[in-house]
């Protein structure tokens, strides 16, 4: 009898903890995430207003953006307090025919803005900096080379391929040694924090296919390791090394399962010292269609594989959830190998490092439906369909086991225009911040699905959701659209320093709001 009330007096006291788990985790889903709010109004103009970053430096806050398009565009700065107290507003540079601002970079110690130049007699695109003294909020005019691509070989991207060092930047581009060659040549540059040259690499490549580098690492040998890949039908990835202390190159041609071709991927370089290569892969027949994360582990020196692992995604978190219906479809037809509800646009915008070593992938459901599809940087082309949908955050400790999983519900469509779309992450010391546009229905205690989202004044929110280092989630609402009177862009917006985020709010009467959330 005893034993008997032993494991009835067990059984109740673990349903009562899980009652309490269950309660506890529930109040943490709707808790009220504190925040302060501070904004500045900018004028209305009648050309367009492209923000691109917004900095912090002895307690002032610089915001950059241009105006205008072409020859036209010019490029301004606005400097302000920490209560957005508008100090100074001043013209920097007008841009001379053929060249377009890329973006505001701070290399050591210093700022510099970074400019793309076409040549059309040559068929160049050549990359120089100006550096930008922000006391005194004056521009230098010396140009500081930093690279020349072969205009052939890339006739649309303007964005400078580099790597952040701890005290200068590594310059990376492809090009054909001749007009005639299929061969390719990678160089590398790098260069201290003033821009002067450090080393040079011209590195020659036997493939004649057509190639892209994905990204890049600087270690802590300061050497510089790329993830190169094809373009070809059978793309072909491959991890090169390039060292101004080694007369070779080096190079690791990256395996992979093949029931589990990989996706997605992203580089990092973790706290011991290691590269990691961390992305999303997509199953075929063997796996019923099943999607998986990876993490491969490689050793700087030698770009030997410390370890990989794969762990499939739960099925939950690859339903849309727009529909109980297309759950129940997807349940049932799922023996069958039918996608019907799985996610497939899956891509990964982020990897962070996580405070144990390991790291934290981010993806985002992004789809482009219209004249091309482009993923990277909300770029669009006239008459594109936007869906943006749900986020996924995957955290992995550093042997690469996933730790937990969470899905944050997002659906944002629309027609013609970025404003509305994607989202902006925050990485603080104690976890993550994600902030959004969002349908105001979706904070009511009864609904867990994701209302899209429309221009109805009513109807807008500015979501946040707040997922801790364990894991556990929560969510408010921090503005209304009657609040600010207009949208985020989250294009426009960055994190600005610890739990804290710099958003451009734009309205449909044509001008913008700058306002800091602070967690």
């Amino acid at each position: 009898m005893k034993t008997i009330s032993s494991i009835q007096f067990t059984t109740i006291k673990g349903l009562l903890f899980l009652l309490i788990l269950t309660f506890t985790f529930n109040l943490c889903s709707q808790a009220k995430i504190k925040s302060k709010q501070k904004y500045y109004s900018f004028p209305q103009i009648n050309s367009p207003r492209n923000f691109e970053k917004t900095i912090t430096q002895n307690g002032f806050i610089y915001s950059f953006w241009t105006e205008g398009r072409g020859s036209k565009e010019v490029v301004k700065i606005a400097k302000f307090n920490e209560n957005l107290d508008l100090i100074k507003e001043l013209f920097l540079y007008a841009n001379e025919v053929g060249e377009t601002f890329i973006e505001t970079k701070k290399i050591g110690e210093t700022n510099y803005l970074l400019f793309s130049t076409n040549s059309s007699d040559y068929r160049q695109i050549s990359y120089y900096a100006k550096k930008i003294d922000l006391t005194t909020l004056k521009i230098n005019p010396e140009r500081l080379k930093l690279s020349t691509e072969n205009k052939f070989q890339n006739t649309k991207d303007t964005k400078l391929k580099s790597i952040l060092t701890p005290n200068g930047i590594v310059v990376y581009s492809f090009y054909k040694k001749t007009s005639l060659s299929n061969s390719y040549q990678l160089s590398v540059a790098c260069y201290d924090s003033d821009l002067t040259t450090k080393w040079v690499k011209i590195v020659p490549l036997p493939s004649s296919e057509d190639l892209i580098v994905r990204e890049g690492v600087f270690t802590q040998n300061e050497e510089v390791v790329l993830l190169i890949e094809s373009t070809s039908k059978n793309t072909e990835r491959s991890l090169i090394l390039v060292s101004d202390k080694r007369e070779s190159k080096l190079t690791h041609k990256i395996e992979e399962e093949k029931d589990s071709p990989y996706k997605d991927m992203k580089l990092t370089m973790l706290d011991n010292g290691n590269i990691a290569l961390v992305g999303i892969y997509d199953g075929n027949e063997y796996n019923s269609n099943r999607k998986g994360t990876f993490f491969n582990s490689y050793n700087p020196s030698d770009l030997s594989v410390n370890f990989k692992t794969n762990t499939q995604i739960p099925i939950s978190l690859l339903l849309h959830d727009e529909s109980e219906i297309i759950q129940k479809k997807t349940y049932k037809k799922a023996e069958k190998k039918q996608e019907l509800g799985i996610d497939k646009y899956f891509v990964i915008t982020h990897l962070l490092k996580a405070k144990d070593g390991g790291a934290i992938l981010i993806a985002e459901h992004q789809r482009i439906d219209g004249n091309s599809v482009k993923y990277a940087n909300n770029k669009r082309t006239r008459g594109d369909e936007f869906a943006f949908l749900d986020i996924l955050i995957i955290a992995m400790n550093k042997d690469g086991d996933v730790i937990w999983e969470k899905k944050i519900p997002k659906s944002q469509k629309n027609s013609g225009s970025e404003w509305l779309i994607s989202f902006n992450v925050v990485q603080s010391t104690s976890g993550l911040y994600f902030v959004f546009n969002d349908h105001i229905e979706n904070h009511m205690a009864d609904n867990d699905r994701t209302q899209n989202m429309t221009r109805n004044k009513k109807e807008f929110a500015l979501s946040v959701y707040y997922i801790n280092e364990s894991g556990y989630m929560s969510r408010d609402v921090l503005a209304t659209y009657s609040t600010y009177t207009g949208f985020l862009v989250a294009s426009f917006s960055n994190q600005l320093n610890e739990n804290s985020l710099i958003g451009i709010m734009k309205a449909k009467s044509g001008y913008e709001k700058i306002v800091s959330f602070q967690f």
